[in-house]
């Protein structure tokens, strides 16, 4: 993946928004199975200030696009980018994003979870991927419902983010494709 293409303040600009926002970020393909609906409706309900919930990738159908932007119904701090991302947006996206959600439950069958370990990015994650293993504790929040989602989303805060994008990293490093091999076929068995 390329460099980003600006500091993140000028980024945060660029899509207009506040620099001191705490970003929560779902990047990648959007479909129904993938749980954007339930961190919209929970990120909703945390009443969050001091922060954006940035949703990019490309949706399944422009029906549930539809659906989606019923959902959100023009709340002002969360902001969409509904369309493929290019390699570039798609880093420019991560850059600015203190956190990643990624509500699914079957997490690994994407690969958003491992690009954004590599991303120096700290993960919010449905505690039924735990059972894959490749995510260090110290990198994850973990929840197991939606209003457990809802209370952690209060919680966080953009000086921990970084030392779990830390932790993330640094796995991300260690994980050859012999290891995901392994770690694969671990999940099989």
């Amino acid at each position: 993946y390329p460099e980003p293409s600006a500091d993140i303040s000028t980024l945060k600009q660029q899509k207009n928004i506040p620099h001191n926002q705490l970003i929560i970020s779902y990047i990648g393909m959007i479909k129904p199975k993938k749980g954007v609906e339930k961190l919209i409706t929970a990120y909703k309900a945390a009443d969050l200030k001091n922060s954006i919930l940035l949703l990019s990738g490309r949706v399944a159908s422009p029906a549930y696009e539809e659906k989606l932007n019923q959902l959100i119904n023009q709340h002002e701090n969360i902001k969409t980018c509904f369309k493929f991302l290019s390699d570039q947006e798609l880093i420019d996206s991560l850059t600015i994003s203190d956190y990643i959600c990624l509500p699914f439950s079957d997490t690994l069958t994407s690969g958003s979870t491992i690009l954004a370990m590599s991303q120096n990015k700290a993960l919010i994650l449905p505690i039924t991927a735990k059972v894959f293993g490749c995510v260090p504790e110290q990198g994850v929040k973990y929840f197991n419902s939606d209003q457990d989602l809802i209370k952690l989303l209060s919680t966080l805060d953009n000086t921990e983010s970084v030392k779990m994008g830390s932790e993330n990293r640094i796995q991300a490093e260690k994980m050859s494709w012999s290891e995901v091999a392994k770690l694969t076929n671990k999940s099989y068995r």
